[in-house]
């Protein structure tokens, strides 16, 4: 039995979000500018974080939200990403964190 990963672009008038979901397959989001990537950081369900920090730098993506997460892991990853992905601004979210998203008329994203 091999295991079927979705992902998902969704939009939200100008905001453009990728979820992975618990799959490694990056590919149809490496052209796409991208606001917010959602991606699961845990070495039994999907990316090790090793893995992550290699091949998310391929993403032009503004913000990183990790999910599914093992906290050993996620410790590992938010150290590191900054020597990987400079540009992108990560948010390491606990069950129930909500944040606002919106898109400044400069183009910046807002995020509360």
């Amino acid at each position: 039995y091999k295991r079927q990963h979705s992902s998902f672009l969704i939009e939200f008038g100008e905001l453009r979000i990728a979820h992975l979901g618990h799959g490694i397959n990056v590919s149809p989001y490496e052209e796409k500018e991208l606001d917010v990537l959602m991606v699961t950081i845990n070495s039994k369900e999907a990316l090790a974080p090793e893995d992550a920090l290699n091949t998310l730098g391929v993403i032009k993506a503004k913000l990183l939200i990790p999910m599914d997460y093992i906290e050993k892991e996620i410790e590992y990853f938010s150290k590191n990403i900054k020597y990987f992905i400079p540009k992108v601004q990560h948010m390491v979210l606990k069950p129930g964190d909500k944040i606002s998203i919106e898109r400044h008329i400069t183009g910046e994203l807002l995020i509360e």
